[in-house]
């Protein structure tokens, strides 16, 4: 059976309702950053990343380890059992590790305004936790419309309110880490309400499985942990050495790229039941064709937006932020070169869970996150943001090099870069169009960049017409 046509169906669901979400995203961070200034700003960034990397830590793992041993069950009830067992440690796990966090941030070199801002949003953390897990279960039905409609309806309100504490509650950061974490919760019960068309949601507690859980994740767990390192310390670092005000110019150049990554995890999750499938079945031609093709599907989203950002960086931070902002464009212009790194190399250490080579990936994760925290600590507090950005950067490609180096040579397969290299070619074409007709207009550019990349496409082959009426009919509702 040839699920690729499900599978493309539910990445462009995924996307269309991505695209409304990034659309609610960036005005959610417009009135924001605009309510709060540079300063305060710095102190919304320092709480957010301070729960994102108890996050991490909460999730150790659970929710690719579900995916995994769920999808190696026949029966019904045995996938409800393993998803009932993980439901139940990751309230376990949530409940220790947001304790650990409030009590470990209260001894930190931190404003009382960000300590009571901490223990506000670690009530979204445990709810995003709970999001995570909920989502795997709809990307194996391949049933994501349900979570798209959740994730936009939590926006929404989200955005509301946040225009209800612009105009009546101004600088109110309270309100609106309040506001967040409501806005997670109601995420949650429109997700457990759909959720039980196809699984009975329950805690469980069953040794036997938990023992097999565990011992499946711990890899997992370290790896993530390690990841985390390298991810989020950055701005850990920065928050406790260097200014709010750079902090704040930093984290939104970083939230950008938060947003504009926000489609690779989802895409993902869709794509790694299917590749574990065959990879478990031992049928490589088929695990091949959807490595291949995800392969070129990230290549065809990642390269136009390096390009895009790099030419209109000025105008994005301006007509989202104001002027007070603008001192972040050159920070975003750096940061988005992880894309790269973020959609294609993610895409190979997802895999890497589909061919049970998460031990041999630990060893390459622990090595970089231990070099790039000891490089964080070490140039941060001279350079400041500068020293974050590249050392992510470097950090992030690393990763990606390595991960496709194990998923090759484990899996023998031999990568096709035609689209990859057509897709990098269009994009350099796109920006360099983009910079000689630049409209200083950013929706203007926008249209522009989209329309040379598709041309660009179709120009070098990377792209045939009927591919894109190919396209067009996986739009229409069945």
């Amino acid at each position: 059976m040839n699920l690729f046509p499900e599978i493309l169906k539910n990445t462009i669901l995924q996307i269309a309702g991505k695209v409304l979400s990034v659309l609610i995203g960036v005005a959610s961070i417009a009135l924001i950053t605009r309510s709060l200034g540079v300063a305060d700003y710095g102190h919304y960034t320092t709480i957010i990343n301070y729960l994102l990397i108890v996050g991490v830590l909460i999730d150790g793992g659970l929710h690719l380890t579900m995916i995994q041993l769920t999808e190696r069950e026949a029966e019904q009830s045995a996938k409800e059992k393993i998803i009932q067992n993980i439901l139940t440690l990751r309230l376990i796990s949530a409940g220790v590790a947001l304790s650990l966090g409030i009590i470990v941030a209260w001894f930190l070199p931190y404003t009382l305004t960000v300590k009571i801002g901490i223990i506000i949003i670690s009530f979204s953390t445990l709810f995003n936790g709970i999001i995570q897990l909920l989502t795997g279960i709809f990307q194996m039905q391949l049933k994501m419309i349900a979570v798209i409609k959740a994730e936009i309806y939590r926006s929404l309100f989200y955005l509301f309110a946040l225009l209800a504490i612009f105009y009546f509650f101004p600088k109110n950061l309270y309100l609106i880490l309040i506001t967040m974490a409501l806005s997670y919760g109601l995420n949650v019960i429109l997700l457990l309400k759909n959720g039980l068309k196809y699984f009975q949601l329950k805690l469980a507690w069953d040794k036997n499985c938990q023992k097999q859980i565990l011992r499946y994740a711990w890899p997992l767990a370290i790896s993530v942990i390690f990841n985390l390192m390298y991810l989020r310390t950055d701005v850990f670092v920065l928050s406790l050495t260097r200014s709010p005000e750079e902090v704040g110019l930093y984290g939104l150049s970083y939230k950008f790229l938060d947003i504009l990554t926000m489609m690779a995890p989802l895409l993902m999750g869709v794509v790694l039941p299917i590749l574990s499938r065959h990879w478990q079945r031992g049928e490589k031609t088929e695990f091949t064709y959807y490595f291949q093709q995800s392969f070129n599907l990230f290549s065809l989203f990642a390269f136009p937006i390096v390009a895009g950002v790099m030419v209109t960086a000025p105008q994005i931070i301006n007509w989202i932020s104001g002027a007070e902002f603008l001192g972040a464009a050159n920070i975003l212009r750096l940061l988005i070169w992880a894309i790269i790194a973020l959609f294609i190399g993610g895409l190979a250490s997802y895999t890497i869970v589909a061919i049970n080579q998460q031990k041999t990936m630990m060893w390459v994760y622990g090595t970089t996150a231990l070099i790039s925290l000891a490089t964080y600590i070490y140039f941060i507090p001279i350079y400041g943001y500068w020293a974050a950005g590249i050392i992510t950067i470097i950090s992030e490609m690393i990763i990606a090099i390595a991960s496709y180096g194990i998923v090759l040579h484990v899996s023998k397969i031999k990568l096709n870069w035609a689209i990859a290299i057509k897709s990098l070619l269009a994009a350099g074409v796109m920006g360099a169009g983009l910079f000689a007709l630049n409209f200083n207009h950013l929706l203007a550019n926008i249209v522009l960049g989209i329309i040379i990349y598709i041309v660009a496409l179709l120009a070098l082959g990377a792209l045939q017409w009927r591919q894109l009426k190919h396209l067009k009919m996986m739009l229409i509702w069945r």
